[in-house]
């Protein structure tokens, strides 16, 4: 299971993978971004949304919204966009790669 997550977050890196649905997301020092949390339902008019590529996690900075706390890393982002547990995620995440050793990985979670 281990090498799976190491190859969805090698495949799917978190600043890429959190821009395509992020409002707004850009550069903000080295190593950080910034944009519109994709977890709110009304729009801010500044961004409330970190990303730390170096860490591989990223963050809103509402205290009061489902994705401020704790810091969640690309399996997690997907998994609370979307509505699904952290194994549905994973799995359907991991679909680009060789079934068959998706199969063996999955089943011995």
């Amino acid at each position: 299971m281990a090498d799976l997550i190491k190859q969805i977050k090698a495949r799917h890196p978190i600043g890429s993978f959190v821009a395509s649905y992020t409002r707004g997301l850009k550069s903000s020092g080295k190593g950080f971004m910034i944009g519109f949390c994709p977890f709110h339902k009304h729009s801010y008019k500044r961004p409330n949304f970190w990303v730390n590529l170096e860490k591989g996690i990223c963050a809103c900075f509402v205290p009061t919204c489902e994705a401020h706390d704790p810091p969640m890393d690309v399996i997690n982002f997907y998994a609370r966009l979307k509505g699904l547990t952290n194994q549905e995620a994973i799995t359907e995440l991991g679909k680009d790669f060789d079934s068959s050793q998706n199969r063996r990985v999955i089943v011995g979670f």
